[in-house]
């Protein structure tokens, strides 16, 4: 029962700023947007890669630091889960930081493409970014904006083995400095992709991460790697909104606490709980932390 609330009140949270950012296409139509051409953020560009494991075209939006093509630089990169929806923002974010000097210089790859309506994106991501397989019944109100689950480790696979290798031959990229970046289900997968994939990234950016997943499945996977190793070399920056639902909460300062008291060789672990900031608020913030935490200028 409590755990059918639980998943009511995110899938409530999350219908709230999906239904918001679905909105702004209808109202530019309202003015009859095909009279004007899109949109753009300059200083990017998008590639498109098609997934033999996931058996799915991505769009990955592309952005490169100043000065890359005038130098032999490489530089660390971040993958972006969600980019359908946050690639402007995290550009927006990370060109004034590096501009000021607040954080060094790094490649964003967001990995979106999953559709202009709302329920290609529900689809894409709750397929990809959860572990195992939750029934409806199970899931209760937040089917809606889960309606599959269980795709996690061919999404992995697939970022691994298909998406990181295009990346790191057609840009100047330092394959030991990846970083992943995901919010809410894409901060569900940050820690899967922790613990199951764990020399694979060295930085996460995990904010508001949906721990709460199939019975909190995530704390069985953190248990049996800490049975197995005494390593986990990453710098990991996790945060939430102070007025985030408790159960949220409660699970987000259980990680920590656990993750801390294993005491990881290698383990780096910053974290922030935003003061008046709700699960669909409080992105903005924690990304721009995230990136000054995990990405320090040099």
């Amino acid at each position: 029962m409590q755990l059918a609330k639980n998943l009511a009140v995110e899938a409530i949270m999350l219908i709230l700023i999906l239904s918001f950012l679905a909105l702004m296409p209808a109202m530019a139509k309202a003015q009859n947007d095909a009279e004007f051409p899109k949109a753009s953020i300059r200083g990017t560009h998008v590639r498109k890669i098609t997934s033999s494991i996931v058996k799915q075209e991505y769009e990955i939006h592309i952005s490169l630091p100043k000065g890359y093509a005038d130098s032999d630089e490489i530089y660390p990169v971040m993958y972006l889960l969600d980019s359908d929806i946050s690639f402007g923002m995290m550009y927006q974010i990370y060109w004034p930081l590096e501009f000021g000097g607040a954080v060094q210089k790094f490649i964003i790859v967001g990995i979106g493409g999953y559709g202009d309506k709302d329920q290609d994106l529900f689809y894409g991501r709750s397929r990809d970014y959860t572990p195992t397989e939750v029934s409806r019944e199970k899931l209760g109100g937040a089917a809606k904006i889960i309606p599959v689950s269980g795709g996690a480790s061919d999404f992995l696979d697939f970022v691994q083995k298909e998406l990181c290798p295009f990346i790191e031959s057609e840009y100047r990229v330092n394959p030991a400095e990846r970083c992943l970046a995901g919010a809410s289900l894409g901060g569900l997968f940050c820690m899967y992709a922790l613990f199951h994939a764990p020399d694979f990234f060295n930085r996460y950016i995990v904010i508001s991460p949906s721990l709460w997943w199939d019975n909190r499945l995530i704390f069985d996977y953190e248990k049996a790697y800490s049975k197995k190793y005494t390593s986990l070399v990453a710098h990991i920056y996790l945060s939430m909104g102070a007025m985030e639902p408790e159960f949220m909460l409660n699970n987000w300062h259980e990680m920590i606490d656990i993750l801390r008291s294993r005491d990881y060789n290698g383990l780096e672990i910053t974290s922030h709980l935003f003061d008046e900031e709700i699960h669909v608020s409080v992105g903005p913030a924690a990304f721009t932390r995230g990136m000054r935490a995990v990405f320090p200028p040099e």
